[in-house]
């Protein structure tokens, strides 16, 4: 570009020098015109002689300079060509920078779970720890219960085989006392003696039934109004007394008796001990305290 401005330069020099030469001219009328022509066309010739070289020149630098552009149109579309692919492969690294992204983060909370996991699973174990730090504790103290306990046992063994030995000395001296009883004609039932032993309850009943010995040493039987449901036993004894005011008849004492068998509303007395100016009658009270 600077050889073309030159030549322009050059260019607007000459027809510069062209027309001062026409102006000269014009001012001097005396000049020869012929001659003037003459000099102006070989100036002329001169600058299109500088011309045509100043165009061969230009048309060199022309094809020169379009030979650099054509190289650096050739070096653009390579660097064109390079740019597109250093494109992808940003957008692939891009890409690829995402997807690690995403997985970091996707790492990121997955190690944050693992450790909140972890820390739980810490807390746990020293729950867990003193857990059974406490049953330790426990199981000692139950050991030591359990080694009381079979003490307790042992010591309870050794008492339960005295009480068998006890027992069966008992049973075997019961045995002997009841055949001793029975052999000398008593009961062998110890609610009998058990019933003589307790005072009955204060009761008042009557005579249901009296009678009479069927042979000589019998004793008179009677059946009385009241029995267990009144707290009377075998073996308790009953005072027999007439009022005398529902019949008229005297009022007075006339025995005692003693209960043989009782059931829940009666009971069946043996007279042991009867009145010699009265005779037990139906209808008779009967009483176990007077």
């Amino acid at each position: 570009m600077q050889f073309f401005g030159k030549f322009l330069v050059c260019v607007n020099a000459g027809l510069a020098i062209l027309f001062m030469f026409f102006g000269a001219a014009v001012y001097n009328t005396q000049v020869n015109w012929r001659e003037a022509t003459q000099g102006l066309q070989e100036q002329l010739d001169n600058a299109g002689a500088e011309f045509s070289s100043l165009q061969t020149e230009y048309d060199g630098y022309k094809m020169a300079q379009q030979t650099v552009v054509d190289e650096a149109n050739q070096k653009a579309n390579r660097l064109q060509s390079d740019l597109l692919d250093v494109t992808a492969r940003y957008e692939a690294l891009q890409s690829e920078n995402d997807q690690t992204k995403i997985e970091r983060d996707a790492q990121r909370e997955n190690a944050v779970v693992a450790r909140d996991e972890a820390k739980r699973r810490y807390d746990e174990a020293v729950k867990q720890r003193v857990i059974n730090e406490k049953l330790h504790d426990s199981m000692n103290q139950l050991d030591r219960e359990l080694t009381a306990l079979k003490d307790e046992l042992f010591n309870r063994e050794v008492e339960k085989q005295e009480l068998i030995a006890k027992h069966t000395q008992v049973l075997e001296d019961n045995a002997t006392l009841k055949k001793v009883l029975l052999a000398n004609r008593l009961k062998d039932d110890p609610e009998f003696y058990r019933a003589q032993t307790s005072p009955p309850p204060t009761v008042v009943g009557v005579v249901l039934d009296a009678k009479k010995p069927r042979r000589s040493g019998g004793h008179e039987l009677i059946e009385i109004s009241v029995g267990e449901d009144d707290g009377l036993v075998e073996g308790h004894e009953v005072y027999v007394y007439r009022t005398g005011l529902n019949d008229g008849r005297q009022a007075k004492y006339l025995g005692k008796a003693r209960i043989v068998r009782a059931t829940a509303d009666k009971a069946v007395c043996e007279v042991i001990l009867s009145a010699k100016n009265g005779e037990i009658e139906r209808g008779d009270n009967v009483t176990t305290k007077l």
